[in-house]
């Protein structure tokens, strides 16, 4: 005959759940916070690009030495900048810049040229070096040729 404690079943039992709760409570904890801080299967990688791109604008006058123009005075917002260079957005900056020269009487030859890269990849004109933007198809904005492309945001 087995010697039998009072509420050793229950102890048992206890210990049992508290195992199980744990095997349960600690993985969940992690899946929980994964689907907090990615909002479910969303991937942040997708926002983890890097852009860069060479900028120069300059506005010649006959007669005087060209003279170069910070495209940043145009911009409230120092992050709205980068926005700005994608091939749909730039014709309206460049209409923009030609509208603001003109109206100053100043947009005699205003060039301009844009190579953009993203994440290191190869270096693709947006606009092309020493375009005379105001009189060019599209404001200088080069379109996409052959699909594919690269930099800049197609």
């Amino acid at each position: 005959m087995a010697l039998r404690f009072p509420g050793s079943r229950v102890f048992v039992n206890l210990v049992l759940i508290v195992f199980l709760a744990i095997q349960l409570v600690l993985p969940l904890r992690g899946f929980v916070h994964d689907k907090i801080e990615t909002r479910g299967n969303f991937t942040w990688n997708m926002y983890s690009k890097r852009y860069w791109c060479s900028v120069r604008y300059l506005l010649w006058t006959p007669g005087e030495i060209p003279e170069p123009i910070d495209h940043n005075l145009h911009f409230i917002r120092r992050n709205v900048v980068m926005k700005v260079f994608h091939r749909r957005e730039l014709p309206t900056f460049h209409e923009f810049l030609c509208a603001y020269y003109e109206a100053r009487g100043r947009a005699h030859e205003l060039y301009g040229s844009v190579t953009c890269s993203v994440n290191d990849g190869p270096q693709v004109d947006l606009v092309p070096l020493n375009t005379l933007i105001c009189s060019a198809e599209n404001y200088g904005v080069v379109s996409v040729s052959g699909g594919a492309g690269g930099g800049g945001g197609e």
